[in-house]
């Protein structure tokens, strides 16, 4: 970039060799879970895209360009879900939205998904802006990106333990579909 700089950072780390989640795995009849809430950020960019300032914004407006500035990463959550004995299937981040990032988890075995619209977890300020804008939080939800949440795949059999594991964390998880043929 000829006016500004720019840092890449990498950072290599070890995992136990068990419980390395991967695009791979996802079978029919797995279920599709999701952390936080999606369209966030998509909507976070459309704001400073449009000029509005940060601190001259409603608190959704504010809430909603913070989460695409700084994103939480979903690590003690993915450590649970690591340190767990549920049977994860498959994992990826949301970068590139709902989507795009669940035909990454679909491609390598040529699955498909069904998802639930009304299980789609929208925040109340996503919801918000979206009725002053006068436009369809759902094209955000499954087509924004950089949400970062976690978006993975588990066995039918423990749904439910799921459940139970997501009550230690902060992050709230929806299950939003199931893997098919």
């Amino acid at each position: 970039s000829p006016k500004h700089l720019f840092i890449n950072i990498c950072i290599l780390g070890d995992a136990r060799k068990k419980r390395v989640f991967t695009r791979t795995g996802a079978r029919p009849g797995d279920q599709i879970f999701v952390t936080g809430t999606l369209g966030d950020s998509a909507m976070g960019f459309k704001l400073l895209m449009s000029g509005i300032k940060y601190s001259a914004s409603s608190s959704h407006r504010r809430t909603l360009i913070q989460k695409h500035l700084e994103p939480i990463p979903r690590i003690k959550e993915s450590n649970l879900l690591a340190n767990s004995k549920l049977q994860v299937t498959s994992m990826i981040d949301l970068s590139d939205g709902l989507v795009q990032d669940l035909s990454h988890l679909c491609a390598t075995d040529k699955l498909g998904a069904d998802l639930h619209e009304t299980n789609l977890p929208f925040s109340q300020a996503l919801i918000s802006v979206c009725q002053q804008k006068g436009s369809n939080p759902t094209d955000l939800i499954l087509q924004g990106g950089e949400d970062y949440e976690l978006l993975f795949t588990i066995r039918q059999e423990d749904v439910r333990k799921l459940n139970r594991l997501f009550l230690k964390t902060d992050a709230p998880v929806s299950h939003i579909g199931e893997i098919t043929k």
